[in-house]
């Protein structure tokens, strides 16, 4: 194929999954079911399906964990094979099939069926065998992209998408928190993200500007020029009760309508006494977020009331952070 024809194919082919989703139209009764069956179970949820459905079924069983959900991924024939004694009863099961006649996966239902267990059937086919034995069935589109009609594409697009929507109302109805999902992502990029402290990303010892209250705005501003822009105000020489801060800005903002002899004043004319402070511990992301908030660039780092860094947004930035 030329370049062109690519372009056409892949054209074609995207155009028919974004219509698969747009003409997708979840039933709200059984949507809300599902979420009753799911939110209410004291057990387990376990999440089942084959072959391409049977991928989409693990990515929903992972999500599902993610909200909060004890849930696990059910391979159907390893279950026919003696896994089946993992199912108990009180426990959910959601089943991902596109025709619903898949015969590994009717034989897992058919125990779940007899164990009185609720069954969550995600397909296109609700009229099929698994249809019928469902408690309750999340219908999407089973046009497929592909040009034969058999390779699993839209259909499994969709059906990941109404997993996606099952797991994000659970987790709406649950009130999962980000403490909750830090707490799971310990390692990784994502994990690095959310987990890293200020102690982390902050500078210390002499990388910190600092400057005491007599001192004349001549010398902070020099600071203020070796230092990143922002110097803690500290009330001795040993540098360690923060008072406040002063900023490149709050110099500039001063001196704007004065007269000579600014320079000699005190660096006290001008210090913001309320600053925003953080101890070490904090996580990066939220002090971040309250420097977005307040329009600030850099913020003391105190520990029991004494001065032990600076943390600047571009460092936590650089770190990774957002």
């Amino acid at each position: 194929m030329i370049t062109s024809e690519i372009h056409d194919f892949t054209r074609r082919a995207l155009a028919a999954e974004i219509a698969a989703l747009q003409q997708m139209d979840l039933d709200p009764g059984s949507l809300n079911r599902a979420i009753q069956f799911i939110i209410s179970c004291t057990t387990q949820v376990l999440v089942t399906g084959i072959g391409k459905s049977g991928l989409v079924a693990q990515r929903i069983a992972a999500t599902l964990a993610l909200a909060g959900v004890r849930a696990w991924y059910l391979h159907p024939a390893d279950a026919l094979h003696g896994d089946l004694a993992r199912v108990r009863e009180g426990d959910v099961l959601v089943v991902v099939s596109r025709g619903g006649e898949s015969a590994e996966v009717i034989g897992v239902a058919d125990h779940c069926v007899s164990l009185e267990i609720p069954i969550i059937l995600i397909t296109s086919e609700p009229r099929s065998t698994l249809g019928r034995m469902s408690t309750c069935v999340l219908q999407h589109p089973g046009k497929e992209a592909c040009v034969l009609g058999l390779i699993p594409t839209s259909s499994a697009t969709a059906a990941g998408v109404v997993g996606d929507m099952l797991v994000l109302n659970v987790q709406a109805v649950l009130g999962t928190s980000r403490q909750q999902f830090v707490e799971v992502h310990p390692n990784g990029a994502l994990g690095k993200r959310l987990n890293v402290t200020v102690r982390e990303v902050m500078v210390d010892g002499d990388d910190v500007g600092t400057i005491t209250p007599a001192q004349s705005l001549f010398s902070a501003m020099v600071e203020l020029a070796r230092k990143r822009g922002t110097l803690a105000v500290c009330c001795d020489e040993k540098k360690q009760r923060c008072i406040g801060v002063i900023t490149a800005g709050d110099i500039t903002r001063y001196v704007e309508h004065r007269g000579d002899g600014w320079l000699a004043e005190p660096v006290m004319s001008v210090i913001t006494e309320d600053a925003h402070t953080t101890p070490s511990s904090a996580l990066a992301r939220v002090v971040l977020e309250e420097m977005q908030t307040a329009g600030i660039m850099a913020m003391p780092v105190v520990d029991d009331g004494q001065l032990v860094g600076m943390v600047h947004l571009h460092d936590i930035l650089r770190a990774g952070v957002r």
